[in-house]
């Protein structure tokens, strides 16, 4: 039996409001991150962009 084939996913784009609160909810969220070193140079490296 043969695997049905799966189109790729179209490519999406983002209103700029849009991007940054998925960027704002992904920041709050990391501040429950368990290694908090990591959750800081993530934060970090989203800020940058």
């Amino acid at each position: 039996m043969a695997a049905a084939a799966t189109p790729p996913p179209q490519d999406m784009s983002l209103a700029a409001a849009d991007r940054d609160a998925v960027l704002g909810a992904l920041v709050t969220q990391l501040d429950a991150y368990v290694f908090p070193e990591v959750a800081e140079k993530i934060q970090g490296d989203i800020e940058q962009r």
